[in-house]
């Protein structure tokens, strides 16, 4: 028979519920409406014959509510029974809808519960489940669905799609709030699906970069809540122009993660049916475009796309994210690094872009409601300077034969162990051209990416690449520390001798196996003794080994533990040859958070702990439940105060955001100078500091990053606006330390909190008698944790960064204190003289406007420590000494002194001390008590005096005369000054590192004589910071390397040549010349 194509729509009424009167919630008809429902099927059952006549396959029926929309029932024929029923799914919805949803299609692949909320016409989210595969039932589906109506000028088809996602994400995040949905946990994974039924006017690149480049910048934008609502993929289906206007073709771009990889971008051209409209077939979108069948919309291969999800949900349980998701994410972050770099992020604006309609007339749009968050997102334009392929990414497998990485594509998802590595090539704003690193990370979903022996092995020879490269080493964190197991294989066969079988309460006396079972098992499983018992022949086990079972494969035991000390040396020499980060997501237990503490630098999630044994072991230790959750044992508010993680991040996405914010301030090797990059619309070299420190105590930050004053005025800092990150914030307080750049110079920074801080000592709670401490701690003083914080940012800077330092010096001291002696201040301090002299890299210490530096802080920070590299600058308003001037005055000038700088310097003082030598008697006392008043009156004058005069010995002035700084240089200019004379010791030290590199004879000194050789036959100006910066940007450093190169290898040829006897001389000769 012919199937039934024709459509009817039933308008019931002007108003079809008169009897419900609140309407103040869409869904108040609900029980009207059914009854409504019910009649209308009855009725088209009794009509049945007269609309098979007239080929009727569906009927609409609109039930009008005002004010409120309409409510919508939809009735289909079944072809075999030929009776009329309701469409459930399809309720409320204009009668168009469905099919621009694509709803039968899913209706055919999922069973579908719609999750309903304020009603939105344009709009529907189900909750989506399959039929089990390979026996486990597939992660639950989000399918938010919406069409959007209005028409749209090309040059606004970016904002609509970013409007169209800021509402879906808000509707994906409603939906998660549902009971339905919220007991599935983080298994549900969210896909979004937009339909723009406006026709699209341009080329087909241009619709594709579009699309593209407005979902990449609304991801970036919110990559938080693309993360935490698991949304997988993003699909928009467009109607495109062709041939100039006169044709018409349907495309459908997605970004999915559903068949590996992070958001992977796909474009398609749809075929529709001619009549239906529904999809038929799709192909490439661009010619050459490589297309699977899995890669159709609804077709795919549901088994792999089970694997692909499970493990990407088994991530998420986790609290972190499928390692293979990675590699996409640093793009997504890379992508706004360079939108942000090249500043062509827009404003936020309180509305959107007005909508054109075509042919004029009024501007309208779908019903669409704004972002929870208030403003919405605006999309930002993908810069053109940013190169097409800005991440390469190559996986390094093991090839377990010749121990060996090898480079390899593969299928994701395929690791037979659970440690990943890649080879990436970023193309940043620092480096356009590209920069290599190498990133590990752990599988969480292979034995909960516990490291086995196979795991260390991967592990050692990655981090071993990276340190032989000199190329930074990233590692993502999230394991469950060494894999613990027992041999499985011998569970079921052992046996017991128990002391009295018939009461098994008085123990046992050994386990044993019979001898079928123990010659069953591979040579050197076990080892056993032998003996006659019972009569029968037992094997009395001594030790189980395993070797070569099944469940010992990759290690159980101390092999794992071997395994861990080979990463901890391997990380650990790591750290010192090249530059190491760690990013902890999830949880890092035991060798994991060992990792990442012998790696130094950290960056950690907030909801991921590093702790070396679970809350749940502890208590079962303690006999009591004391512990309620990791967080208490290795959380954030326990490793930031402590000085372990440097960085806290919301989400992975940020993180991987921290990971580039702290590569932009890294050389792309070891061996290279830290990268000068000056992004667009950074604050010029040639400016004044606009905040200036003051006596009283301040936020040394606003004169790091500058600040907006109480009036609204823009006070500018002394580094590049946007540029100051602050690490270790939460540990050693009253010590500031962090990474900026200076006219695009990364620089490392070392500042002195003025104001107090306090320190809070949490209560243990395993101890019911101890309580939180709090400790006070004053200003411009180091502490024993502030101490060490200075010398491991020094070690920081050092080694891997090659950063040019400069520490703004305003100490007072060290607190010397009995708490603090105890606390081992004379060891953290005496770090800080470690981390100077192994310095490798331009130190500048510049005594602040209004600081001070005094006794044993000039002490371990004075340029003599390490003279080739240590620089040391006042502000003229600075003060340096031993003891503050009270202080001096007190030991150097006291009251006598005091008293006779009065008669001295005061003229009635002088007059009464001529009276006195004339006078007798009772006028002599009356002089001798007048004297005294006019003393006690002037002493407060005269120790201000006093003070004065000592202040006067600390002054820039006396210590530019004494050599002890460089130079004194104002504040406002201090940003000028540094500007080129960082700039210059950067270039000048790189070039001696290489002259000294490939003659190690040369000295430093050495170096820069024959540097300002070559500069004189040039005619500029070595003294001139300026001038050698210009000199030394057009210099050819291979070159000069290369000459001195040569010249060394004539002499220390010569000199080997020498030392030979002089009848071997010739024979070599001979066999040189032959």
């Amino acid at each position: 028979g012919t199937v039934p194509l024709n459509f009817l729509h039933i308008l019931v009424g002007r108003d079809a519920f008169a009897s419900v009167t609140d309407r103040t919630l869409f869904y108040n008809s609900d029980e009207e409406l059914k009854k409504a429902l019910k009649q209308c099927q009855e009725a088209f059952a009794r009509k049945a014959e007269v609309l098979k006549s007239a080929g009727i396959g569906e009927i609409c029926v609109a039930l009008p509510q005002p004010p409120r929309y309409p409510r919508f029932g939809k009735f289909v024929i079944d072809p075999t029974s030929e009776e009329w029923s309701e469409s459930e799914m399809s309720r409320d919805m204009w009668p168009s809808f469905p099919g621009m949803l694509e709803l039968g299609t899913l209706q055919r692949l999922y069973n579908l519960q719609r999750i309903h909320k304020e009603v939105r016409p344009t709009s529907q989210i189900y909750l989506a489940t399959q039929p089990m595969v390979s026996g486990k039932a597939p992660a639950p589906e989000l399918l938010m669905r919406a069409v959007y109506l209005s028409r749209v000028s090309t040059d606004a088809f970016s904002q609509c799609i970013t409007d169209s996602l800021d509402v879906a994400l808000e509707e994906v995040e409603h939906a998660m709030l549902d009971p339905r949905v919220a007991k599935f946990g983080p298994t549900v994974t969210s896909r979004v699906f937009l339909h723009f039924l406006s026709e699209m006017d341009c080329t087909l690149e241009s619709v594709e970069q579009r699309i593209f480049d407005t979902i990449s910048s609304h991801l970036g934008h919110r990559g938080s809540d693309v993360i935490k609502l698991c949304i997988d993929e993003i699909e928009i289906k467009v109607h495109h122009r062709t041939g100039g206007g006169s044709g018409l073709e349907i495309l459908r771009t997605s970004l999915s993660s559903l068949r590996g990889g992070f958001l992977k971008p796909k474009m398609l051209r749809e075929f529709p049916d001619p009549i239906t409209g529904f999809p038929l077939r799709w192909e490439a979108a661009k010619e050459g475009a490589a297309v699977v069948q899995t890669d159709h919309p609804h077709v795919a291969d549901h088994a792999m796309l089970s694997m692909y999800q499970a493990k990407r949900v088994a991530a998420r349980r986790a609290g972190s994210t499928y390692a293979y998701d990675l590699p996409g994410m640093l793009q997504l972050a890379l992508t706004m690094k360079w939108i942000a770099a090249t500043g062509s992020s827009p404003r936020r604006t309180s509305s959107s872009a007005e909508l054109e309609v075509r042919g004029g007339g009024a501007r309208r749009r779908s019903p669409s409601p704004r972002s929870m968050r208030g403003a919405p997102t605006v999309p930002s334009q993908v810069p053109e300077a940013m190169p097409k392929d800005i991440l390469s990414v190559v996986e390094l497998v093991m090839d377990w034969s010749k121990m060996e990485l090898v480079e390899m594509e593969r299928a994701e998802g395929s690791n037979d162990v659970g440690m990943l590595a890649w080879k990436l090539t970023l193309k940043t704003p620092e480096y356009p051209e590209g920069r290599d690193l190498i990133l590990l990370a752990n599988d969480v979903t292979f034995q909960a990416g516990s490291f086995g022996v196979r795991e260390d092995q991967f592990f050692q020879k990655a981090s071993e690449l990276a340190r032989v490269l000199g190329l930074p080493r990233i590692y993502v964190s999230c394991n469950s520390g060494a894999r613990v197991g027992l041999v499985e294989e011998l569970k079921p066969l052992y046996k017991v001798q128990w002391i009295d079988p018939k009461d098994c309460g008085k123990g046992f006396e050994y386990l044993y196996l019979l001898k079928a079972d123990y010659e069953k098992l591979p040579p050197g499983s076990v080892e056993v003794h032998k003996i006659q018992q019972g009569g029968e022949e037992r094997y009395v086990l001594d030790a189980i080994i395993g070797e070569g079972m099944k469940s010992t494969k990759g290690g159980i035991g101390v092999e794992n533990l071997q395994g861990s000390g080979l990463i901890a040396g391997e990380t650990s020499r790591a750290y010192q040859d090249t530059f190491t980060l760690s990013y902890i997501t999830g949880r890092s237990v035991g060798i994991g958070a060992y990792l990442n503490r012998l790696g130094q630098r950290n960056i950690q999630m907030v909801s991921s702990p590093m702790i070396l044994t679970g809350y749940a072991a502890l208590n079962k230790l303690l006999g009591k439940n004391v512990y309620s959750s990791q967080d208490q044992l290795g959380g954030p508010q326990i490793m930031v105060p402590n000085g372990v993680t440097h960085q806290v991040v919301r989400d992975d996405q940020e993180g991987m955001a921290a990971i580039l914010d702290w590569l932009s301030f890294v050389p792309k090797d070891i061996s290279s100078p830290p990268p000068i990059c000056q992004p667009a619309g950074v604050d010029p070299w040639d400016r004044d500091v606009d905040f200036e420190p003051s006596l009283l105590p301040y936020d040394p930050r606003d004169f790091l990053r500058g600040v907006i004053d109480n009036e609204g005025n823009r006070m500018r800092g002394f580094f590049d606006a946007g540029s100051w990150i602050e690490y270790l914030e939460g540990w050693g307080r009253t010590v500031i330390t962090g990474r900026a750049r200076l006219g695009g110079i990364p620089m490392g920074v070392i500042a002195v909190e003025t104001r107090s801080v306090d320190r809070l000592v949490p209560a243990d709670p395993s101890n019911s008698e101890s309580c939180e401490v709090k400790e006070s701690m004053g200003g411009k003083v180091w502490f024993p944790d502030s101490a060490f914080k200075t010398a491991q940012a020094l070690k920081d800077f050092n080694r891997g960064e090659n950063l040019p330092v400069i520490i703004f010096a305003n100490w007072r001291g060290f607190s010397g204190g009995t708490r603090d002696m105890y606390n081992e201040i004379l060891k953290f301090g005496a770090m800080i003289v470690d981390a100077l002299v192994e310095y490798k890299h331009p130190i500048f210490i510049y005594i602040p406007k209004h600081g001070e530096l005094r006794g044993g802080a000039w002490v371990v920070i004075d340029p003599a420590i390490n003279p080739e590299k240590m620089e040391m600058y006042a502000d003229v308003d600075a003060r340096g000494g031993i003891l503050e001037p009270p202080g001096i005055v007190e030991v150097k000038y006291r009251a006598p002194q005091q008293v006779e700088a009065m008669h001295r310097i005061d003229e009635k003082l002088q007059s009464m001390d001529a009276k006195l030598g004339t006078s007798q008697g009772d006028e002599k006392q009356n002089i001798e008590k007048e004297i005294k008043a006019r003393e006690k009156q002037l002493m407060p004058l005269y120790t201000s005096v006093a003070t004065t005069f000592a202040d006067l010995h600390d002054r820039a002035g006396r210590m530019k005369a004494k050599g002890v700084i460089r130079d004194s240089i104002s504040w406002k200019d201090s940003r000028r000054y540094f500007y080129w004379r960082v700039k210059r010791r950067v270039l000048q030290d790189y070039l001696i590192s290489r002259l000294r590199k490939v003659d190690t004879k040369l000295t430093h000194k050495d170096s820069e004589a024959l540097i300002q050789k070559w500069a004189a036959e040039n005619n500029v100006d070595f003294n001139s910071d300026m001038k050698m910066v210009a000199w030394l940007e057009s210099q050819n450093v291979d070159a000069r390397a290369e000459s001195i190169r040569t010249s060394f290898l004539k002499s220390h040829i010569k000199e080997l040549f020498e030392q030979l006897p002089a009848n071997e001389r010739q024979g070599l000769l001979s066999s040189l010349q032959a």
